[in-house]
């Protein structure tokens, strides 16, 4: 059932490859993603060695470079604000992502 909800539907989130995975779904139109893992825009805000380093991003170093809170803090792993740090950092590059994604 999930599924058939993100069919059609843009989705917001960070690394989406293991979300996608988990739910059985190998395919997503990829004008439809906006996975904050592979946007150049907000890798281009990291410093020194993390703006340097091979493959996406982590989370957490994309919160630290653009937003004004950290994440988890010595706190477990939370998946809820996981998927609201990853919308804020959409939500700030918002207009320059779709103009580049059409």
């Amino acid at each position: 059932r999930a599924n058939a909800l993100l069919d059609g539907a843009v989705v917001v989130g960070h690394d989406l490859r293991h979300d996608f995975k988990l739910l059985g779904r190998f395919h997503h139109r990829r004008v439809l993603l906006r996975d904050t893992a592979f946007c150049p825009l907000l890798k281009s805000g990291l410093e020194g060695s993390l703006a340097s380093k091979p493959g996406p991003p982590s989370l957490r170093n994309l919160a630290a470079a653009w937003l004004e809170h950290g994440m988890h803090r010595g706190r477990a792993h939370d998946s809820v604000e996981d998927a609201r740090s990853a919308m804020l950092l959409y939500r700030l590059i918002a207009p320059q992502w779709e103009e580049l994604s059409h």
